[in-house]
């Protein structure tokens, strides 16, 4: 049987009549889900520029909601991370200036184990991560600020030597934990010297998360452990009055910083409320916005739902037409 040509261009005008239908019954489904018509141009003749005004003040609002959880995430982090320290070290501060009452190497060294166990889940909390990224490293988000606590005091160890006097235990602490680009900032700080950049949350508001695990409140946390651990290490040797000595040292050094860790945090309250107040600034302005794009591009539910249906009447019809069109042409073809 022989094709004409006339059956041919039947059946590509059915064809381009088809991929019309589907079009439409799709661009009228995602109308009438998001509430928007498909083709703006069309629906406004032409005179899209307040549209186009509204959708781009739309983008920018999105962004700023972006930003502003992205830096809520990491402020919550902090919060947490902050409390964690501050916990750790008011639980052991009491004990350590209680350690005139220890009087036994053994209740000495339990004291001490205590404290490098704080001091491990201190620099654990400091090196902990939000959304991927490290929270206490200023700019270097991607790799832990602080070395772990086994390597600081095998650092320590090795700076203070054997067998010195309590006096020379402490000043080679000072020296490593104050003195710039002493031993803290060369080997146990491994962040950046660079804060991390300030989240754009709104229009002409930011939040600024710059704590990093250098500052002078956590450098003081981690000598005052530092001391509990090194008091009654056996590779330095210090005598038992001297280990009391250094073991209250450490307390009244972690009683110090708890007014500094009580300001840091305070701080990143500030910038949390910053951040919720913004977020509310910006879903308010995005309603407003979504109700005068609405008034532009919207499409009314009742027509655009009649139009679908209609539509997918149309190509329902046009499938089972075709269907009994090519039944046919196989009918005529086999006899």
């Amino acid at each position: 049987m022989m094709i004409s040509i006339g059956d041919m261009a039947q059946s590509f005008l059915a064809r381009a009549h088809q991929g019309r239908l589907k079009m439409q019954v799709s661009e009228l489904g995602l109308a009438l889900t998001t509430g928007r018509v498909t083709d703006r141009a069309a629906h406004l003749r032409g005179d899209s520029a307040s549209a186009h005004s509204l959708s781009l003040q739309l983008s920018r609002l999105d962004g700023f909601r972006v930003t502003g959880s992205e830096a809520k995430l990491l402020a919550t982090g902090m919060q947490t991370a902050l409390g964690r320290v501050q916990e750790l070290q008011q639980d052991l501060a009491p004990l350590l200036l209680q350690a005139n009452l220890l009087v036994t190497p053994e209740l000495r060294q339990t004291l001490a184990d205590q404290s490098a166990n704080a001091l491990s889940d201190m620099i654990g909390a400091l090196n902990t991560t939000a959304g991927g990224q490290y929270l206490f490293g200023g700019a270097a988000t991607e790799r832990a600020p602080l070395q772990n606590a086994t390597s600081l005091i095998d650092d320590l160890v090795a700076a203070i030597g054997p067998s010195p006097e309590l006096t020379s235990v402490q000043d080679a602490l000072d020296q490593w934990f104050d003195l710039p680009a002493g031993g803290f900032e060369t080997q146990t700080y491994l962040g950046a010297a660079d804060g991390r950049s300030d989240f754009s949350i709104a229009s002409g508001k930011v939040a600024s998360l710059s704590i990093r695990a250098d500052d002078p409140a956590i450098r003081d946390g981690l000598k005052g452990l530092a001391k509990a651990v090194l008091a009654s290490d056996t590779r330095i040797g210090l005598s038992a009055r001297d280990q009391t000595d250094l073991l209250k040292d450490a307390g009244t050094t972690l009683t110090a910083t708890q007014s500094q860790l009580s300001v840091l945090r305070a701080s990143v309250g500030v910038q949390e409320n910053r951040i919720e107040a913004a977020a509310t600034l910006v879903a308010s302005e995005s309603r407003a916005l979504n109700i005068a794009l609405s008034r532009l591009v919207g499409a009314d539910p009742y027509e655009t739902a009649s139009e679908l249906e209609a539509s997918q009447v149309q190509l329902e019809t046009l499938y089972t037409v075709t269907l009994r069109a090519s039944q046919l042409s196989l009918v005529n073809f086999l006899k």
